[in-house]
């Protein structure tokens, strides 16, 4: 295969991504609009649109209109642009594939023609195309951002599922500093762990909803030294304990692990959450291994840098809760529907920079009138979303529910 990222109509869906390939083009600047306000085209788009059609063969002429160093490329053939914003987002340039069916003539009207690899972002999310990525995605060796996933609209219910059938092809992409693949179907894709761990500047790794099933728990390191965003949500793991190789990973500043349902820890990493001394952020809800009082006090010593931190629903009691007494640097503290059925642990009183806290869904057995002194927190404002206990004129106790209560302190 040549430099080029070669490409024909072979497929609707490999023509598809070709000129999505394009669309990823028009992001690769934020630069302002044009202050021509008769010209609503964006400048950066014009000029990849031009690039795109350098390097096609187009006998029939179809991109004619394409043309013109200031014409407005919005009114071009098959480009369809944002009224706000004025970048492209859409090119319809549809053609028969049907090879067997094909006349000389429909041939002679398919584009033909090159991409370059000098691409150094690609973001086909939300992009509407479903079917298996192409590996050819490999062969754009510059790329140092790609984005990949499934489409869904949450107001039409419409969805476009994507898949990798294995991962060798991101082995290339020595540069890649940001991979989203959330939402992609990974279940073929039994390499992905050890080709992620070849990979050297990466920065973001986000593989959340990928149906993954195993995240090797027992692997001790890897080599992703300047990772800082790790986001593996929402997978259903087989093996539930939480892996040895994230501790490993001093970088760290945001972890999200939240829904994989992560038992337990293993005996020799349960103090490890030492390492991740740069860790800002963690989302770990709906893991139960965190209702160790030995997982909480290691996270408790990391405590100066971690300003949110996620544990609804991970089986957490008052008396284990006591342990994060250090983390005086929590601005944001979700613990809705764990079983603290006590009172409110006083170390929470210790996290006086504490802004937001959510302890919705739980029974309380506190009056509603004493929670600002058990509290006794320094700021100004903190929001809290609460469940108490009342009784009531049987002597039965009802719930009450306080969705959102803003109450001011001092």
């Amino acid at each position: 295969m040549s430099a080029a990222f070669k490409f024909s109509c072979i497929s609707s869906f490999y023509f598809t991504f070709c000129l999505l390939v394009v669309v990823a083009l028009f992001h690769l600047c934020l630069s302002t609009k044009s202050t021509n306000d008769a010209t609503l085209c964006r400048d950066d788009d014009r000029r990849a649109l031009l690039q795109f059609k350098h390097g096609l063969i187009d006998e029939a002429d179809r991109l004619a209109s394409w043309v013109g160093e200031k014409s407005d490329c919005c009114k071009w053939d098959g480009i369809l642009c944002d009224n706000i914003t004025g970048h492209v987002h859409k090119i319809h340039l549809p053609g028969k594939c049907d090879f067997d069916d094909s006349t000389t003539k429909e041939y002679e009207e398919r584009l033909r023609g090159d991409i370059s690899p000098s691409i150094l972002y690609l973001n086909l999310s939300r992009s509407k195309f479903g079917g298996t990525i192409p590996p050819q995605v490999g062969n754009l060796t510059e790329l140092r951002i790609l984005c990949l996933g499934s489409y869904y609209d949450d107001d039409t219910g419409e969805y476009e599922s994507t898949s990798i059938v294995n991962m060798q092809w991101l082995l290339s992409l020595r540069l890649l500093r940001h991979l989203d693949m959330s939402g992609v179907d990974l279940t073929q894709a039994t390499d992905w762990f050890q080709v992620i761990n070849t990979l050297p500047s990466l920065v973001q790794l986000h593989l959340s909803s990928c149906q993954l099933r195993d995240i090797y728990p027992y692997v001790a390191s890897v080599n992703l030294t300047f990772l800082s965003s790790l986001d593996l949500s929402r997978n259903k793991i087989n093996k539930k304990l939480m892996p040895r190789w994230i501790f490993s990973i001093t970088s760290l500043v945001s972890l999200d692990l939240s829904g994989c349902g992560l038992h337990d820890l293993i005996p020799s990493s349960i103090n490890s959450f030492y390492n991740l001394t740069s860790l800002k952020l963690l989302h770990i809800s709906g893991n139960k291994f965190m209702s160790s009082s030995l997982a909480l006090k290691g996270l408790s010593s990391i405590g100066g840098n971690l300003i949110s931190l996620g544990m609804s629903s991970c089986g957490i009691s008052s008396p284990t809760l006591d342990s994060i007494h250090n983390l005086t640097s929590l601005l944001s503290l979700d613990l809705w529907g764990n079983q603290l059925t006590q009172k409110i642990p006083k170390s929470l009183g210790n996290l006086c920079n504490l802004r937001d806290i959510n302890m919705g869904g739980i029974c309380w057995s506190i009056e509603a009138a004493c929670l600002k002194k058990q509290l006794n927190y320094s700021a100004s404002c903190l929001k809290c979303e609460l469940a108490f206990n009342s009784e009531g004129k049987e002597g039965k106790r009802n719930m009450i529910w306080v969705p959102i209560w803003n109450f001011r302190m001092g």
